[in-house]
């Protein structure tokens, strides 16, 4: 619906503030994941961002910002970072998706390299590399896609970088 925008719009802001609590998540199911059919909390709000990162409105933003905040968590990150990149990657490439697809698939891995450790990204950083350099995204007319691909690449960059320690900083 589009009257209801700034409603779901708020509701992802407020789930991003939600899956900051230091407690695993796995805490908030009251059942084992191995003995039932039913979803897991991680599962269903990796759910709510694969769903709002596609939208044509704004959502797409906060989806963005929620994964951020959901996948680069310690609990979340060991099972369902290599699954969400493949997700995005796949998904971007995809021939018949339009460009709202493609924006919000690049925004939600251009977000995860910006706050993401780079300890955690760094074995994903060549396949990422390999990903945005044979896609197809120089022939795309629009410049906010555009946008992304250069600030990915660019993070991509920086996380091949080795960490450098500043010569200012105090010594123990």
């Amino acid at each position: 619906d589009p009257e209801t925008w700034t409603t779901r719009y708020i509701l992802l802001l407020w789930l991003s503030i939600i899956v900051m609590i230091p407690f695993h998540m796995s805490r908030f199911d009251g059942f084992d994941e191995k003995e039932t059919e039913k979803k897991t909390v991680m599962t269903r709000i990796l759910d709510v961002i694969k769903i709002y990162a596609v939208v044509p409105d704004k959502c797409r933003d906060a989806a963005a910002y929620l994964s951020h905040k959901f996948i680069t968590r310690y609990d979340v990150k060991e099972k369902h970072l290599t699954s969400f990149l493949d997700w995005a990657m796949e998904l971007s490439l995809s021939k018949d998706s339009n460009v709202f697809v493609k924006y919000g698939t690049l925004a939600c891995i251009a977000t995860i390299l910006k706050h993401g450790k780079r300890e955690d990204l760094l074995p994903h950083a060549r396949r990422l590399l390999e990903w945005i350099i044979n896609a197809e995204f120089k022939n795309n007319v629009g410049s906010n896609i555009q946008k992304l691909v250069y600030k990915i690449v660019q993070r991509i960059g920086l996380t091949f970088l080795p960490p450098r320690v500043a010569a200012w900083r105090y010594k123990r």
